[in-house]
């Protein structure tokens, strides 16, 4: 995670004009990087924004519980040497 300057002087160098490449190699950060700080979905959250989930919270735990409901499983059927 960078620094709140680092976040100010990448957007100061954008509004510059310099490009992204510009920016990555005086900074020595990611040309990637670069350019999700100047995202605006990034200016709002404070934070990279992923890819959203297929499944909801709910739909997790329900999930989990099955995994674990397996594996419990799995050691019973095991048998003993």
């Amino acid at each position: 995670m960078y620094s709140e300057s680092i976040r100010k002087l990448v957007m100061d160098m954008h509004n510059e004009g310099k490009s992204y490449n510009e920016i990555s190699r005086l900074l020595k950060i990611g040309k990637s990087t670069v350019a999700k700080m100047i995202s605006p979905t990034y200016q709002k959250t404070n934070a990279a924004v992923g890819r959203p989930s297929l499944i909801g919270t709910k739909e997790k735990k329900v999930v989990v519980e099955a995994v674990r409901r397996i594996k419990k499983n799995k050691k019973k059927l095991q048998p003993k040497k």
